[in-house]
């Protein structure tokens, strides 16, 4: 049998950030395959080499790869990725057939350009971390390491201006002496260029106002991954791996591109496939819940809101939410406070646009918003009223362009 070499996108799992590494695999036959693997990163030796194969589970879709009907698998040293035939071809996206004439020159070729985030390190204190550099997203002024801001609660709203989520209390960041731009210390760490394992193309890491990302389906901003043609994932999403453990189930989850069903945490249709689990055939989240914070603020309540997976409360009166007050699925996700004992949905606790940080006289994207006028801008201000409630606006609002259009509304609502 002549063997097939073909180039996957796969997970190194002993890598920290879940980078995903390309490979190039042949089948050959039952018992042996005849393997010539072509890592994209530089690589010494294309020795052809044959291994037995035993019974191992699939690295995309978890389940078990038989021997006797073939297989995909890595020769890369101390590698055991190992995929169905099926799986390895199934989704064009994520493989091509290699040419043996071209795979001395792909053994060659970098999979990442090596170009750092952090465009320059000023200081560097006595352990060797940087605490003070320049980022690429915010040329304008240095940054400083810190792991705590004015020695006051109010660090708890910090929200990173990278991935959009909450800077923890005592965790490490970078933050701006001249303004409040600030970002989590592994944000600024990120390659600017990268492969991730959903894309044959590089993908290229941008900060540039408004996006919408093509995985949650979000309106964000921050840092996103660009491939061109309008075709941007956010940060938290390029994060995610294939293959994952997620803390509201109990079995491992994997991607199914295929699947068209219900996401378990929210109810809604998975249009564009679905972390599934292999063991739970029910069981399946989407990009938007499985992304979702593990914790956020929220007026109602003077601590975070926990993300809970499951009600435990018999009491019919708990099913509520204790922000807008109508009833919640005990079946979905929500956000809970267990000093307070106050819980909400998903979209009360998080708000419209949960992962925008508004800056002042930038534009809300006409295609977010519903009124007549294109131009909306966001505004501060404390004491007009909010045309689409009725209550006040207070702090960040969006307001028309035009001068005769006195329209103006919380944005996040």
């Amino acid at each position: 049998m002549k063997s097939r070499v073909i180039k996957v996108k796969k997970l190194a799992a002993r890598d920290a950030w879940n980078h995903y590494l390309a490979h190039v695999l042949a089948v050959k036959d039952a018992s042996f395959i005849f393997i010539k693997s072509v890592s994209k990163l530089p690589y010494k030796s294309l020795t052809p080499l044959f291994i037995e194969l035993e019974d191992r589970n699939c690295g995309i879709c978890l389940r078990e790869v038989k021997a006797e009907y073939g297989s995909y698998n890595c020769l890369k040293q101390n590698c055991n990725f190992v995929v169905h035939v099926n799986c390895a071809i199934r989704n064009k996206d994520l493989y091509c057939v290699i040419d043996p004439e071209d795979q001395i020159e792909l053994a060659n070729e970098n999979s990442e350009i090596e170009e750092s985030s952090i465009t320059c390190v000023m200081e560097k204190n006595e352990c060797g971390d940087a605490v003070k550099i320049k980022h690429f997203s915010h040329e304008e002024h240095c940054l400083m390491l810190g792991n705590k801001i004015n020695g006051d609660d109010a660090d708890d709203d910090k929200r990173c201006d990278g991935c959009m989520e909450f800077i923890i209390k005592d965790s490490s960041f970078y933050y701006c002496l001249q303004c409040d731009f600030i970002l989590h210390k592994s944000c600024t760490a990120l390659p600017r260029r990268k492969y991730l394992w959903f894309r044959q193309s590089l993908a290229t890491l941008k900060s540039s106002g408004l996006f919408y990302c093509n995985k949650c389906l979000r309106l964000c901003s921050g840092f996103y991954y660009d491939y061109g043609m309008y075709t941007t994932d956010c940060l938290r999403c390029a994060r995610i791996s294939h293959i994952l453990r997620y803390e509201g189930h109990e079995h491992p989850l994997f991607f199914d591109f295929d699947f068209r069903g219900e996401c378990n945490a929210c109810g809604a249709a998975c249009l564009n496939g679905a972390f599934k689990c292999k063991d739970c055939t029910n069981f399946a989240l989407d990009y938007a819940c499985i992304t979702l914070p593990q914790a956020t603020r929220h007026k109602c309540d003077p601590h975070f809101l926990k993300l809970t997976f499951h009600d435990q409360s018999k009491d019919a009166e708990q099913d509520l939410c204790d922000i807008c007050e109508e009833e919640r699925d005990p079946n979905s996700w929500f956000y809970h406070c267990a000093v307070c004992d106050n819980s909400a949905h998903q979209k009360c606790a998080l708000g419209k646009y949960p992962f925008i940080k508004p800056k002042i006289g930038t534009t809300l994207p006409w295609w977010c918003h519903g009124h007549r006028h294109p131009d909306l801008i966001f505004v501060r201000t404390f004491y007009d009223t909010c045309n689409e409630c009725g209550g006040p606006c207070q702090d960040v609002a969006v307001r028309c362009k035009y001068p005769e259009c006195n329209y103006i509304a919380h944005y996040n609502h």
